[in-house]
């Protein structure tokens, strides 16, 4: 038996955000949000499915890896939302 850590992230309000945005560019800003979360954890961790507004994440971390892994992946993943939105009311 393989052990080891499945981590999923997914992009809550994206129905709300997708009803309201055309397509096109509710599809940029998730896979422009998702990418930040690939560049921050696919280094320690493997995508292993991507599922509308979510990826999906496994690997082999021990619990306090894994903790500052997604912790520096939150942090990116808020950063980048706020630039986004501050350049929405430019």
């Amino acid at each position: 038996m393989h052990t080891g850590v499945l981590v999923q992230a997914d992009i809550s309000g994206y129905t709300r955000y997708v009803s309201r945005t055309a397509i096109q560019d509710s599809s940029a800003t998730v896979r422009e949000l998702l990418g930040v979360l690939v560049d921050e954890i696919g280094g320690r961790l493997e995508p292993a499915q991507f599922e509308g507004d979510s990826v999906t994440f496994a690997g082999d971390l021990d619990a306090p890896q894994l903790i500052e892994q997604l912790e520096h992946a939150y942090i990116a993943f808020r950063r980048r939302l706020r630039d986004m939105q501050k350049c929405n009311t430019c």
